[in-house]
């Protein structure tokens, strides 16, 4: 019974110490995993991570091509104002300079008509001065009314 009895206080005194050597390899186990779980998350994220930018590399890519195919529509398409900026030049310039002259001449012509008939007013300056051919064939159409009154009148 001794024998028995200092049996089961060896068993008894190794039984603690086995029990606490399993219970710190349980935790330091349970740790591994908490920091495998915890290196897992961390991998994750930062594949998650590698993926958004990514994706914000290919969205902004993406908008890249799109603007450059717009602009290259602009250019092929430019508008349906864009023929105003066509008209005008050297031609324009010619034409305009032309009807100035024209003005210019006609207001002379009349100014010395005047002067040589001794008949009428200086109103008719500045309105072929204004009107241009318009006011001109004004003016021939009265001075053509006065020459037909003043030959009546002679005869």
């Amino acid at each position: 019974m001794r024998r028995i009895i200092s049996v089961l206080l060896v068993i008894g005194a190794f039984l603690p110490g086995v029990a606490l050597a399993t219970a710190q390899e349980e935790a330091l186990a349970l740790e591994g995993r908490k920091l495998d779980f915890a290196h897992d998350r961390r991998l994750k994220e930062l594949d998650i991570e590698a993926r958004q930018a990514e994706l914000a590399v290919e969205r902004q890519m993406h908008e890249l091509e799109l603007e450059e195919r717009r602009a290259q529509i602009r250019r092929q398409h430019p508008g349906p104002y864009h023929h105003r900026k066509k008209h005008g030049g050297a031609a324009c310039l010619i034409v305009l300079i032309m009807i100035i002259v024209v003005r210019i001449l006609a207001t002379i012509w009349v100014c010395g008509d005047l002067q040589r008939r001794k008949t009428g007013s200086g109103l008719w300056i500045p309105i072929v001065l204004l009107g241009g051919l318009f006011g001109l064939g004004v003016y021939a159409v009265i001075r053509l009314g006065d020459m037909q009154q003043t030959q009546t009148a002679t005869v």
